[in-house]
């Protein structure tokens, strides 16, 4: 059976959300990682192994065929927006972006990456794939914090534009589209 998963502390509610081509499977993995200590979603393993496994139920969310991986995002992303699991590491499926790592686990990432290419280098996404993405990251707010992150990550940066020289042509294109812009605003 093949489709989305949830993993639930009966007690509290807190959840999991995962998806797989082989859903019996990939609970007996998620126990033995968790067992062996090398399971990603460190807040899960160590409630599980706090409370117990008979403190977790194992409930298949929907089955449907997640061969495709559009699919996949898509659907893992419904009901992560619908449930909002505290144990997911990342908060949109497909996608590390929004997920935050300690100083310690970057430089330990950096480090154990250095001089190898990306195994993902050249190998684009389905535009599918590209839209299910883009809708699970829809409606997100950007915090006050990440915000001036961003701002201060940026500042004192140099424009990749900078230095670049524009042709009289290009110049006049500009300035006849910005004089619309203020006519329409007018």
């Amino acid at each position: 059976m093949q489709g989305i998963y949830l993993i639930r502390q009966i007690e509290t509610g807190r959840s999991y959300i995962g998806s797989s081509v082989n859903i019996e499977r990939r609970w007996k993995e998620h126990r033995q990682r968790i067992k062996n200590g090398t399971h990603p979603a460190k807040h899960l393993a160590n409630a599980f192994n706090f409370y117990g496994e008979e403190a977790f139920e194992f409930v298949v969310l929907e089955e449907c065929d997640i061969s495709d991986e559009a699919v996949r995002i898509e659907r893992e992303n419904y009901w992560m927006l619908l449930i909002q699991p505290i144990f997911n590491s990342a908060p949109v499926a497909g996608s590390v972006l929004g997920l935050k790592r300690s100083e310690e686990v970057r430089k330990r990432m950096s480090e154990a990456q250095k001089g190898r290419p990306s195994p993902l280098k050249g190998v684009p996404r389905t535009e599918s794939a590209k839209a299910a993405i883009s809708a699970g990251k829809k409606g997100k707010k950007l915090s006050v914090e990440h915000i001036n992150n961003m701002k201060i990550a940026l500042k004192g940066r140099v424009s990749p534009r900078k230095g670049v020289t524009l042709s009289d042509e290009t110049k006049l294109k500009i300035s006849i589209a910005k004089t619309k812009n203020k006519s329409a605003l007018l």
